[in-house]
């Protein structure tokens, strides 16, 4: 089979575009009404997968699984009233998990003696325990405000085990084995997912020689970017029109500005604000459970994205050009005959689109 430079293109566009959804960059460059057509254009009729994990630590083992599947076939229309399936599911702690867990409650419960031994190595010249080491680390991090130890994030996601616990290697199969359960149209949903959960599952599946090559392919969107490609851009157009919803999402902060440290409005795009805002409010304690975050995800998503639906309705704020990096558009469009955002903004579109 003879291919040709159209084929050539085709591919070469098929593969950008699908770079620019993992790379979760596909709203960017374009005015909030068109990257919102964009969204009802090319992400209605999808299995949205909205999911989450909880982990021992930054670096531990995945202790929960939570995914929610809906079928959307209207973004601007209400939540289904029911998901097409659910996956919750909990992590037996390992081996390795449960002797971490073992040697930080010892050197906790043995800080006394820790510190006195700790004095005479000292005052003799020789080397600090293993033991007081380890303490060290752990009050470092406390001292930062930091959950470090098992305990602290056994504590901090509710995690309880149960009689239905699957160990680490059943869970990840179980997981990828629901995701196909789902079909070829599905689009993978979280808070952050393309920079932790994404790289956590590729991790365990490298760690037990599980093939996640399918989950690899599946199109991200991740509602981190949605924040900070489109919303941010309308939350603070709003915020200076005075909107106290908007200043919510805004906290005074002291940066750097030239060498003269200055007081600026940096955006909080973190579940919990999102949460505050669109979700339950502010007076509902997150319990930090991967189905649980999942659940309230879901909700705090479909509100923020009506609102943002709502907003752009205005012609000034959905044909706002703030934010559109005209030399990136045209790098993209391999193209630099165009200088009107306006425009560039409708090409891209367009672009992406074929």
């Amino acid at each position: 089979m003879k291919i040709t430079s159209k084929d050539i293109k085709r591919i070469v566009k098929e593969e950008l575009k699908r770079v620019l959804m993992e790379d979760y960059s596909i709203l960017r460059d374009m005015t909030p009404g068109d990257a919102v057509a964009y969204m009802e254009r090319e992400l209605n009729g999808k299995t949205w997968v909205f999911w989450d994990l909880e982990t021992i630590g930054f670096g531990g083992q995945i202790s929960q699984y939570g995914a929610i599947a809906y079928k959307i076939d209207d973004l601007a229309g209400p939540i289904p009233d029911k998901p097409l399936s659910v996956f919750d599911v909990n992590v037996s702690l390992s081996q390795e998990t449960l002797q971490r867990h073992k040697n930080e409650q010892r050197v906790l419960a043995n800080q006394e003696q820790l510190d006195a031994e700790y004095e005479e190595a000292w005052e003799m010249g020789d080397n600090t325990s293993e033991d007081y080491e380890l303490l060290t680390t752990i009050r470092k991090q406390h001292a930062k405000g930091r959950l470090y130890t098992v305990q602290d994030m056994i504590d901090y996601t509710h995690y309880k085990p149960t009689e239905n616990d699957l160990d680490q290697q059943s869970a990840l199969i179980s997981f990828l084995d629901w995701l196909d359960s789902l079909g070829d149209n599905v689009l993978s949903v979280g808070h952050n997912i393309k920079t932790f959960d994404r790289k956590k599952i590729i991790l365990e599946g490298d760690n037990f020689n599980i093939d996640t090559s399918d989950f690899e392919q599946l199109d991200i969107f991740d509602t981190v970017n949605f924040q900070r490609q489109l919303f941010k851009r309308l939350a603070q157009h709003q915020m200076e029109q005075g909107n106290e919803k908007m200043l919510r999402f805004f906290d005074e902060k002291e940066k750097s500005i030239k060498g003269e440290m200055k007081k600026v409005m940096a955006f909080n795009g973190k579940l919990q604000r999102m949460m505050d805002v669109y979700g339950p409010g502010p007076d509902y304690i997150q319990l930090h459970t991967a189905i649980d975050d999942t659940r309230q995800l879901i909700t705090a998503f479909f509100n923020m994205y009506k609102e943002v639906r709502e907003m752009v309705q205005d012609p000034t704020i959905g044909q706002m050009t703030t934010g559109i990096d005209m030399k990136r558009a045209q790098k993209e469009l391999g193209s630099n005959d165009i200088d009107d955002p306006l425009e560039m903004s409708r090409r891209l579109s367009q672009y992406r689109r074929d």
